[in-house]
């Protein structure tokens, strides 16, 4: 636990006050206590001891990032830099720090450190085939491949057709679960779950290197790939004829996941929607999170499909059809606001104070997702201000409908 690790952590600094590791260990496990502040000073105190360690200010840097000190980051990455130049963490961290200020080509460059330090871990059947760096694909055949995650997915699939623009015969890997929600709508595109399935490749790209190789800009984004709702297996809930405006919400993402910290949202928070008349929520939440719905008040009803509910092989599909059928999407920051606004949903994403990259900073769209609406944190941690701007929004949406004489 990070109690006890900071405990040992002080224990040791008491010590020896010139225990410079256990002070940048004891700034880690701040971190993870949310004590973002302290964990600061607690660096500060590892630099003045060894001010030539690398991976002290890019921690620094991170948490300086988490801060909303934009400026003071960048100067932790850049020293980070500076005495490692082989560190690609650093190089990652600007470019995250790059992109949520919306400098897309100077952040995608600095992404692409991560295929050095991730070229041994690939399959060896990719290791020997050429990375693309943008030459002529005029009948090339190319094999674009990912980290896995979902979401990254449904953001990125949109390069694969200026692939096929260009002249390639384009092959993406793409983990077995996703096929069927993603094959139908990506066209001449091959999918493949394995990349023994692929025997001959001349060019290789990771998925998330395709902005930067085409050069994107705010002003360049390709539109998103045309994703269709699946039929349903079932009929997940009964239509209320127009009777309710039905909202389906997703609170938790994967806690063992670092990218988690601060993203997901207590279920409780909720709690506004639920009391405006007319509204009616359902659960989207999978595997994560789901102990929640059994410590609701009474006057928070929440709606839930069961255990079969996307269960199998096949990832998302009963949510993509169970979308299709909903008013509003409202959602923390996972795979789950991605999905639906690839399928084209009304999405509103409530975000942490200091968002993922891919969000940007005070804007309320997404030049990605033209139907996302984002909502934002404007204090650390403090998600009730949210909510309350949430539930008036909705609220906003009742009353008009209300007023222009349509169901609710």
């Amino acid at each position: 636990m990070a109690e006890d690790a900071l405990a040992s952590f002080d224990a040791a600094i008491a010590g020896n006050p010139q225990h410079f590791q256990a002070f940048n260990n004891r700034g880690n496990a701040l971190r993870v206590l949310n004590r973002i502040e302290d964990a600061v000073a607690s660096y500060d105190g590892a630099i003045a001891l060894r001010p030539g360690l690398a991976l002290v200010h890019h921690n620094r840097a991170n948490a300086l990032q988490e801060l909303g000190r934009f400026a003071d980051a960048f100067d932790a990455y850049n020293r980070a830099i500076a005495l490692r130049p082989d560190f690609h963490a650093a190089f990652l961290g600007r470019g995250t720090l790059n992109l949520l200020l919306g400098k897309m080509r100077e952040g995608f460059a600095d992404f692409e450190h991560r295929l050095q330090a991730d070229e041994a871990t690939l399959h060896p059947r990719l290791q020997r085939v050429p990375t693309w760096r943008g030459e002529d694909l005029a009948s090339k055949s190319i094999l674009v491949y990912g980290d896995g995650a979902f979401g990254d997915l449904l953001q990125f699939c949109r390069y694969l057709p200026l692939l096929i623009r260009a002249g390639a015969q384009v092959t993406l890997v793409v983990p077995a679960r996703f096929r069927k929600i993603l094959e139908p709508a990506l066209g001449e595109v091959r999918v493949v779950s394995d990349v023994e399935h692929v025997e001959h490749a001349d060019l290789r790209c990771e998925l998330m290197s395709l902005p930067f190789l085409f050069n994107t800009d705010l002003s360049s984004i390709p539109p998103c790939i045309a994703l269709q709702p699946p039929l349903p297996r079932k009929p997940w809930f009964a239509n209320a004829n127009g009777k309710s405006l039905t909202v389906g919400i997703c609170w938790q993402g994967n806690p063992a996941r670092d990218i988690d910290h601060g993203r997901s949202i207590p279920l409780i928070e909720f709690h506004p929607l639920s009391q405006i008349p007319g509204v009616r929520l359902v659960s989207l939440q999978k595997l994560h999170g789901l102990e929640q719905l059994r410590s609701l008040p009474s006057d928070m009803p929440v709606e839930t499909f069961g255990s079969d509910f996307d269960a199998g092989a096949d990832a998302f599909v009963d949510t993509a059809a169970v979308m299709a059928e909903l008013d509003l999407i409202v959602t923390s920051d996972t795979a789950v606001a991605h999905l639906a606004a690839t399928l084209g949903r009304p999405t509103w994403v409530a975000l942490k104070f200091v968002p993922e990259w891919r969000w940007m900073l005070e804007r309320n769209d997404s030049p990605w997702y033209p139907t996302v609406r984002l909502f934002r944190q404007r204090e650390l941690y403090r998600w009730t201000p949210v909510f309350e701007e949430i539930a008036g929004a909705l609220a906003e949406i009742v009353e008009r409908k209300a007023a222009s004489g349509g169901a609710i």
